[in-house]
C-alpha cells in the first residue's frame, strides 16, 4: 500500500514539471498513473512478499529455540 501511495504522489508531483519541460520543446508527453488492475496487483504482490518473509522469519526463530 505504501508503494502505491508513493507512486501516486510521485506522479502528481512530477506531472507539472514534465508538462512545463515538454512545453519548452513543444513535445507531447503524458505521465499516467497505475490502472486499477495494476494497483490491485501491486497490493497483492506486496502482501504475498510480506507473508513469505514472515513465514521465513518465524521458521528461523522456531528452529533456534527448539530443543535438541
Amino acid at each position: 500500500m505504501i508503494a502505491w501511495l508513493f507512486s501516486t504522489i510521485m506522479v502528481i508531483w512530477l506531472e507539472s514539471g514534465v508538462v512545463n519541460l515538454t512545453g519548452l520543446y513543444k513535445a507531447k508527453f503524458e505521465i499516467i498513473s497505475l490502472t486499477f488492475n495494476e494497483s490491485i496487483m501491486l497490493l497483492f504482490i506486496g502482501a504475498l512478499l510480506g507473508l513469505i518473509a514472515s513465514f521465513i522469519s518465524v521458521k528461523q526463530y522456531l528452529v533456534t529455540i527448539e530443543p535438541k
